[in-house]
């Protein structure tokens, strides 16, 4: 499934900096897969932390019958019930990264 561009590039940073680029290809296209399904995860769990019930009221009804929302139908969203999303999105990115950053350490030092 395509994801939006700003996950694939996130997904993108956080495997360059893994170093995975000695990985074989399908590793590699594994890995990013289920980084990106985890960042859409964390993404809607941002969002949903920080929206009052007129906003989730609102987000349940854009999101109903299992259908994604639009780029378009999500932006305008966002500027409605959310107007900092970029700074909340922004903060629980860096905190997805440094959680990512620590299991990688962790892993590197057991081998």
């Amino acid at each position: 499934m395509a994801q939006p561009a700003a996950v694939q590039t996130i997904a993108e940073k956080i495997m360059a900096a893994v170093g995975s680029e000695h990985l074989p290809a399908e590793a590699k296209e594994l890995i990013q897969e289920n980084l990106e399904a985890q960042i859409l995860r964390r993404l809607g769990l941002i969002i949903i932390e920080h929206l009052d019930e007129e906003g989730l009221k609102a987000y349940e009804q854009l999101t109903a019958g299992g259908a994604l929302p639009t780029a378009g139908e999500m932006q305008s969203f966002l500027e409605a019930y959310l107007p900092d999303y970029e700074e909340k999105v922004k903060a629980g990115m860096e905190e997805f990264m440094k959680e990512v950053a620590e299991i990688i350490q962790k892993s590197h030092a057991k081998s």
